[in-house]
């Protein structure tokens, strides 16, 4: 799970998850 869930206000959802692993961005809401 990640530890920050940040929403920008295009839509799109940074997830950032533990130090050892590299920051996750998805990209949501263009896709719908």
């Amino acid at each position: 799970m990640p530890s920050l869930i940040i929403e920008d206000t295009k839509g799109k959802i940074i997830s950032i998850g533990a130090p050892f692993a590299r920051s996750e961005v998805y990209l949501l809401g263009e896709s719908n």
